[in-house]
């Protein structure tokens, strides 16, 4: 019984594992470190929000703005590396002190105004 529990509850995780050996089987190249190196580069924009999503579900909240928040910090580091040219570390402060000053927002509004917080991440998306 303890081993059908087991199996129901991890079988997300064994699954991908299945997935992951049978892709390799297939191709010799697909766990080589350059491939794996390659597919953390590629998600991490994705891992990063979902570390902050993670963080804000665990509070009970609900954050429908991350998206939007993560291409406005996007476009305004963008256009200071490319428009103002300016230095890459200051276009990079310039894109967190947008994504800071977003966040201190919307928080203002869930902990100060006592809105819910699926409201103010909504209104903030638009």
């Amino acid at each position: 019984m303890r081993i059908k529990a087991f199996l129901l509850q991890f079988s997300r995780v064994l699954a991908l594992l299945a997935l992951s050996l049978g892709i390799t089987a297939l191709n010799q190249n697909f766990l080589q470190p350059t491939n794996l190196i390659n597919v953390v580069r590629q998600a991490s924009p994705q891992i990063i929000v979902s570390v902050g999503m993670t963080l804000v579900l665990l509070t009970g909240g609900i954050d429908l703005s991350q998206g939007a928040v993560m291409t406005l910090t996007s476009v305004v580091t963008g256009y200071f590396l490319t428009q103002a040219k300016v230095p890459w570390p200051m276009a990079a402060l310039a894109g967190l002190v947008v994504g800071l000053t977003c966040g201190v927002v919307s928080g203002v509004m869930v902990a100060k105004i006592k809105l819910p917080s699926a409201i103010a991440t909504y209104g903030l998306l638009w």
